[in-house]
């Protein structure tokens, strides 16, 4: 499809201007042909007619100050210099700052040439040529104006939707907008607008209420299980039984996180953020390591952190939880035996694993849900959209890219998937 550059007024102007350089233009070429072919018709009638007789009565005329008359052989060696050339018929000559109409003819190996000097027409007709282009700039003037006043007019019900519009996406209630137009092109498309909002804030309601509903039922089994966790650690327990209980606390923790985090989502009020328990980047890294530690050893993966350099920046933990956890648990659950690596610096951390190759026309769709970019595995592919919705709702940034070493086979095997997060857009350290 092609893509515009300019504003609709702009391509609607530029459209008026070129259809009225094609008319004006035609219209001066062809006064110019006119003129020019008039001046021959009319030279080659009168000095033509005035030659015929002084050919047919031979013998030499008397002329006018204005006009001459020459005859020779048909080479024209008795011709001035300026007229040997001249060709048969009409022509036209300029000779000492005059201007001359030739009308030549052979006839019986001779050659006869009458000319009239012409100072006074060429001048005109020279003035006539100025006119016609005086008009032609003129014309394309009051183009170029009666483009803009009839453009601002014609598309000012446009501009006024497209405003309307860019209201209502900075943040204006929405108020239909079909009823302030006619039946017409706006009209169907303000009324098409109207449908879209329509459906979009339904939607968004539909999913905010399920997500406040789910959130809400979710914390009376979250509440039995802490009760029941907090009863557990109170109970004498084994190595083993400690082991698993504390990782049933972090999950249970995890569960709370995500509970809070997605209700963050679902009202999408940044200003709640304050009220947000927050941590550090590195700790975060390091519980999610800790909590998928037991998960990746059975898979044979060993899970890594480097710290390039220390960021002690709060981020809200729910959400920064929910972002470290889906990223390693994809790599944990698609990556083959080796090594997941977590780089972090101020504002920013990398995640690399060596899981298979995500097909090119699977790229695109990444991030999109229930969109899976590989068969293996067991996810339903809401993991990274739910990243990418988090990262648009804090202003971050997250980079996929697919690292092939040289000696990478044609299946990919060998190849490194990383994941980076931006955390400050304004910090270029991650590249």
């Amino acid at each position: 499809m092609t893509q515009y550059r300019q504003n609709l007024s702009h391509r609607i102007t530029l459209t008026f201007l070129f259809l009225s350089f094609v008319i004006a233009t035609v219209f001066s070429l062809g006064v110019t042909f006119t003129i020019n072919y008039t001046e021959r018709h009319l030279v080659l009638l009168d000095l033509g007619r005035d030659l015929t007789r002084i050919i047919q009565s031979r013998h030499y005329p008397v002329m006018d100050q204005e006009r001459f008359f020459y005859q020779s052989s048909a080479d024209g060696h008795q011709f001035p210099k300026w007229l040997k050339k001249a060709p048969e018929g009409f022509s036209e000559h300029t000779f000492h700052h005059n201007w001359y109409h030739i009308v030549r003819r052979n006839e019986n190996n001779k050659s006869y040439i009458i000319i009239q000097r012409q100072n006074d027409f060429e001048r005109r007709e020279r003035r006539i040529h100025r006119i016609v282009f005086a008009c032609w700039l003129l014309s394309m003037l009051l183009a170029l104006i009666s483009a803009r006043l009839m453009v601002r007019r014609a598309i000012l019900p446009v501009r006024r939707l497209a405003q309307q519009v860019n209201d209502i996406q900075g943040g204006t209630d929405y108020q239909p907008l079909a009823a302030d137009y006619p039946r017409d092109e706006v009209g169907s498309l303000a009324g098409a607008f109207d449908t879209a909002f329509t459906h979009a804030n339904q939607l968004l309601r539909r999913e905010r209420e399920f997500t406040g509903a789910v959130s809400h039922e979710l914390r009376s089994p979250l509440m039995v299980q802490q009760g029941a966790l907090e009863l557990l650690s109170m109970t004498p327990l084994s190595s083993r039984q400690q082991d698993l209980l504390d990782r049933m606390t972090r999950a249970h923790q995890q569960m709370g996180e995500l509970v809070s985090a997605f209700l963050l989502l679902a009202r999408e009020r940044k200003d709640e953020l304050e009220n947000v328990p927050t941590a550090c980047l590195s700790d975060v890294i390091q519980q999610q390591a800790d909590y998928w530690q037991e998960t990746a050893q059975h898979r044979h993966i060993k899970v890594l952190i480097h710290i390039m350099d220390d960021d002690p920046t709060p981020y809200p933990a729910p959400l920064l939880h929910s972002v470290v956890g889906n990223l390693l648990r994809n790599a944990v659950h698609y990556s083959q035996p080796g090594e997941i690596l977590f780089t972090l610096g101020k504002g920013y951390f990398h995640i690399t694993d060596h899981a298979p190759s995500i097909p090119t026309e699977s790229l695109e769709e990444l991030f999109t849900p229930l969109v899976r970019g590989t068969s293996e595995g067991d996810g339903v592919g809401l993991g990274l959209a739910i990243v990418q919705r988090i990262c648009l709702f804090l202003d971050w940034q997250i980079q996929h890219e697919i690292i092939v070493p040289k000696n990478s086979d044609h299946k990919g095997i060998g190849s490194v998937n990383r994941f980076s997060i931006l955390l400050h857009p304004s910090n270029k350290e991650s590249s």
